[in-house]
């Protein structure tokens, strides 16, 4: 089905991304993707009278994906002195020790959501499929348990963040979080 979309819709497809991306060579790299996500989940396309919204609104996810990733490390490289990343990453690393026994005093449904998706990485989409409900429903039980989370982190540590959300220091607030040194 790939080669048939891209013998059909190439052109279409690359102009449309070209007119988005500044650079040629972003533009091809974003349109591979495209066609990398079309072959992996083109099984879900259920009405091929949809095809066409169906493939443009996998070229301006890959196009957002693509500014999304490109603002990161633009903003980490700029925002970042030379040397420290090393002393944020190990800022990072001692915090998130600390999380494991925030995350154990979340409820069981809280804390099995955050390790399933935040953890082990699984999709919002998997899960609700896994568990048969409607992803809005997920997407709700996820932002609600990091919610939780985060506050519950902010009651046992004082967090100093930079502009771009980089941890530069964190103090415990509580004897239950002495283990956070």
């Amino acid at each position: 089905m790939t080669q048939q979309i891209a013998e059909k819709f190439h052109l279409r497809l690359k102009e449309y991304i070209q007119k988005r991306v500044k650079h040629v060579h972003d533009a091809e790299d974003i349109l591979q993707d495209v066609y990398l996500k079309i072959h992996h989940n083109g099984q879900n396309l259920r009405q091929r009278s949809k095809l066409e919204a169906w493939l443009f609104q996998i070229v301006r996810n890959a196009i957002i994906d693509f500014y999304r990733r490109n603002k990161r490390h633009q903003e980490f490289k700029e925002g970042v002195e030379p040397g420290a990343e090393s002393e944020i990453q190990n800022e990072t690393a001692n915090l998130a020790a600390c999380l494991e026994p925030i995350i154990n005093e979340l409820s069981d449904k809280d804390r099995r959501t955050l390790q399933l998706i935040d953890l082990q990485g699984k999709r919002q989409t998997q899960l609700a499929h896994e568990l048969g409900v409607p992803v809005s429903t997920v997407k709700s039980q996820v932002q609600r348990a990091r919610k939780k989370l985060g506050s519950a982190l902010l009651r046992c540590c004082e967090i100093t963040t930079d502009d771009w959300g980089n941890i530069l220091d964190y103090e415990a607030r509580r004897k239950a979080c002495d283990n956070c040194d």
